[in-house]
């Protein structure tokens, strides 16, 4: 399957269908945070999470997907995880021939690790799923437009986003969906995507998302300016080169 991560055209309703048993097996994430609804693909070579995988795959194929408070640790243990991630289903797996695999998980809902009962050979959790709350009401609709504009607006600002984003975002009625959405499609600092994933609270989260995607457009824009005063400063360099060479071409011929 692809590695291009074209998880927007994930988010509907039908993962809320899914069942969540209350006992996991946690996925420790390098540097990735899966949001609920989000298709990402992710690279698997430690023992203990090749272990997981193939057990799941005879499974439901549902997984506890939580990130690693230091992604360069290579045998975290139950303290070494944050206690809020997502449950996920297995949807699709690939083999290599180093015995590594990539699998292509899908969030399904926020989870809790309440207690780890088992370690061996990879941990086991009893989890708690989680609901958002406060994600009615004219504010949050109002900021849930808000977020929608300024997200439409990075999004033109941004290369490598599709503008098919626009459109999928537009088109999503909850505002807790929207903000998990465009969440998973930012690039952000690890700590900073755990915090939009842990907060329940839909206009927290909305209000979140707005400050952050404030920031980023302000980052480009001044990266634009930048950008353009170079340019400016190199063309003005290379018509004085110019003339100086066109002086001394008619200089030369006085």
């Amino acid at each position: 399957f692809s590695e291009e991560k074209a998880h927007w055209f994930a988010f509907d309703e039908a993962v809320e269908e899914v069942p969540v048993g209350s006992e996991l097996p946690i996925l420790p994430l390098r540097g990735e945070i899966v949001f609920p609804a989000a298709i990402v693909p992710l690279l698997i070579s430690r023992p203990s999470s090749l272990a997981l995988v193939e057990r799941a795959l005879v499974g439901d194929r549902v997984i506890g997907l939580v990130a690693q408070r230091a992604p360069e640790q290579e045998a975290p243990g139950p303290d070494d995880l944050y206690v809020r991630g997502c449950a996920g289903r297995i949807l699709k797996m690939l083999k290599y021939p180093d015995g590594n695999i990539r699998i292509l998980v899908q969030g399904l809902r926020r989870i809790e690790i309440e207690e780890v009962v088992k370690t061996d050979p990879f941990l086991v959790a009893h989890v708690e799923q989680l609901e958002d709350s406060n994600g009615e009401g004219m504010e949050v609709m109002a900021l849930k437009t808000q977020v929608v504009q300024n997200f439409s607006r990075f999004v033109e600002m941004t290369p490598h986003l599709p503008n098919e984003l626009q459109v999928v975002v537009i088109n999503i009625k909850s505002p807790g969906s929207v903000s998990d959405l465009i969440a998973a499609n930012l690039n952000l600092p690890l700590e900073e995507k755990q915090l939009v994933l842990e907060t329940l609270d839909v206009s927290k989260r909305l209000s979140q998302l707005n400050a952050i995607l404030q920031r980023e457009i302000e980052l480009l824009e001044l990266g634009q300016k930048i950008q353009g005063t170079v340019q400016n400063e190199l063309s003005r360099n290379q018509k004085e080169f110019y003339l100086r060479q066109q002086l001394k071409a008619i200089q030369k011929e006085l």
